[in-house]
């Protein structure tokens, strides 16, 4: 009983983002400034770690890049400076990424950099945590289960994280789970997303302090499908069991 009334607390939030989401494209809501913070990136020297150091960077942050390919990293940089922006901190590990890295090594990383960071965060109560996962972290799809596994990981964390600071009333340091679908390459249901149109959309959000994101909004649909079949499969087996 107390996860059916758990699952449909969910699902209110769920709704309840959707529809403010929907009003959102419509009445533009205010966005908070960012030029002058200081915004560490993770996997930056490509990708959509290369494409949200640009877009920090235009809007007048200061970035911190880190990745363990030192020349990938050095060029995004070089592409920060070329927009003006001198204040492009780069640090990285190894020329080349490391071998015997899986997918479930992500979470533990995360993990690690949040218990260097988050004190501190907490301390000065300001901050925000953007952790860009995948809607394969909400629901899954075959023959890709080591990658859903992964973002189910860095989902599941990023959660208990937010819960965390809510129930400590940390009311300054604000998160966002960016869940885009396929981005640049494959090919499943839908066409792949468009790396810079995912970090628009996924900017817009952190810059409202939208705490979930799904790109394209369509993935929406099969979360919430996937939440009220769990729901009513849980509901019957409780009734079987009274």
């Amino acid at each position: 009983m107390i996860f059916l009334m758990d699952l449909q607390m969910m699902l209110l939030d769920v709704l309840y983002y959707i529809l403010r989401n929907s009003l959102r494209a419509v009445l533009r809501p205010r966005t908070k400034p960012v030029d002058g913070e200081l915004v560490l990136i993770t996997g930056a020297g490509g990708g959509l770690g290369q494409l949200f150091a640009q877009e920090f960077s235009k809007h007048g942050a200061e970035v911190v890049l880190w990745d363990n390919n030192t020349a990938s990293n050095e060029r995004t940089a070089a592409l920060v400076r070329e927009m003006g922006r001198e204040s492009a901190h780069v640090h990285g590990g190894r020329d080349q990424p490391p071998r015997g890295v899986s997918y479930s090594h992500c979470a533990l990383i995360e993990h690690c950099l949040l218990k260097a960071f988050l004190p501190q965060m907490k301390a000065n109560n300001h901050g925000h945590i953007v952790t860009v996962a995948s809607v394969l972290g909400l629901f899954s799809t075959p023959c890709v289960e080591d990658y859903c596994a992964s973002k189910f990981a860095a989902v599941g964390f990023h959660e208990s994280m937010a819960h965390e600071l809510l129930a400590e009333e940390v009311d300054g340091v604000k998160t966002t789970l960016v869940c885009p679908y396929i981005v640049g390459h494959g090919h499943m249901i839908l066409p792949p997303l468009d790396p810079q149109y995912c970090v628009e959309q996924a900017m817009n959000a952190i810059l409202i302090d939208q705490p979930l994101v799904c790109i394209p909004r369509l993935t929406y649909l099969p979360f919430l499908s996937r939440a009220e079949c769990v729901g009513v499969v849980c509901g019957t087996r409780q009734g079987g069991e009274a």
